[in-house]
């Protein structure tokens, strides 16, 4: 996958910079009117966010998360300080901020193998730098909504099951996922946090409260359709029919 990927919308551009560590899909929403929205800053995107929006001028209104794992947070607390702007997050996810690596650590994993060490080592391999908390959070929930969010015209669809805030952002034109659903595949439920018979219901509910026309940006790998995920993948299709 390239390391820069645009994709135009009528409502919105979505740029896609693909992080060095695990490569996160970070995506900016940029609306018509040259509002932005950072959405999943991995870790070492920071100067490559803030080169694109400074070179195009956008104004960035906020940082989000689409859940609270080290991969999808960790040059938030970078561009929320530079930017000036708050890092948004599922309340039920805000806990993962205060330690986004060790909160990835399952207590009976050896140290060796857990996925806290491998992104530890990842980041420290890429050169990808230290985290730094945000200072300005606001969060979400089901009772709990965006106003900012909606103000850009962004809808949130909540789905727990890979953490428990796992929370996908909506437009008319296309979804971004996190890791809840990727093509041909789902995200993972043995982490902290993590639970197979919510992830069930979660994608049983998104298979009628998602439109089929829209295409999926999932939190890794390549880009796909609503339609083209619930007519073959394996995972979303066991769980609707199960």
């Amino acid at each position: 996958m390239p390391s820069n990927v645009h994709v135009v919308a009528s409502k919105f551009d979505l740029h896609i910079i693909v992080a060095p560590v695990f490569a996160t899909n970070t995506c900016i929403l940029v609306t018509d009117d040259n509002n932005a929205i950072v959405v999943d800053p991995g870790a070492g995107v920071a100067d490559q966010v803030i080169k694109l929006v400074t070179q195009n001028g956008w104004q960035v209104k906020a940082i989000a998360a689409t859940h609270g794992h080290a991969d999808h947070t960790w040059d938030g607390g970078k561009l929320s300080q530079h930017f000036k702007v708050p890092f948004l997050i599922n309340e039920a996810d805000r806990y993962r901020l205060d330690d986004p690596i060790g909160t990835l650590q399952p207590k009976d994993a050896r140290p060796d193998q857990s996925v806290a060490v491998a992104i530890a080592h990842a980041v420290r391999a890429m050169g990808a730098g230290e985290y730094l908390k945000p200072d300005d959070i606001q969060t979400f929930g089901p009772s709990a909504p965006s106003p900012l969010l909606s103000t850009l015209g962004l809808d949130l669809v909540f789905a727990p099951g890979h953490t428990e805030g796992s929370t996908l952002y909506l437009t008319k034109e296309f979804v971004l996922s996190g890791d809840v659903l990727f093509a041909g595949s789902i995200g993972r439920t043995d982490l902290p946090g993590g639970d197979i018979g919510t992830m069930m219901q979660s994608l049983r509910s998104l298979a009628t409260e998602l439109n089929p026309d829209l295409t999926m940006i999932p939190g890794h790998g390549p880009s796909t359709t609503v339609a083209q995920e619930l007519a073959s993948n394996p995972y979303w299709k066991a769980a609707i029919n199960g």
